[in-house]
């Protein structure tokens, strides 16, 4: 989600940007990442903050961050504060459609 007058019109535009993600090295960085790569960006240019979604909207709506990474119902609400959809990701990232990531220890894989 950024601001319309944010100027962040794709993935790419996020370099040098500050970009509220849930928690540093999980997924919905990933998903950014991944589409930074694709459109020829560099991650490493964007300063990550974690904050909860919560504090994603309110860091947005205030210029704190320039980008925020949330999902449903929050999308719904950082709408009503004026936010707009950058990008949503999906089937280009996962490439087979799959929504859910299992981790689990040695002992389970074995199983």
């Amino acid at each position: 989600m950024v601001m319309p007058d944010s100027g962040i019109e794709s993935p790419a535009d996020l370099e040098g940007k500050n970009v509220g993600v849930p928690a540093r090295q999980a997924i919905f960085e990933a998903f950014i990442i991944d589409a930074m790569k694709s459109e020829g960006a560099d991650p490493d240019k964007v300063e990550w903050i974690a904050l909860d979604f919560t504090s994603q909207i309110e860091s947005l709506r205030t210029g704190r961050i320039d980008a925020a990474a949330v999902p449903l119902p929050f999308t719904v609400e950082a709408e009503e504060n004026g936010a707009t959809v950058l990008w949503r990701p999906g089937l280009e990232f996962y490439e087979s459609g799959q929504t859910s990531t299992w981790l689990v220890s040695p002992e389970v894989q074995e199983n």
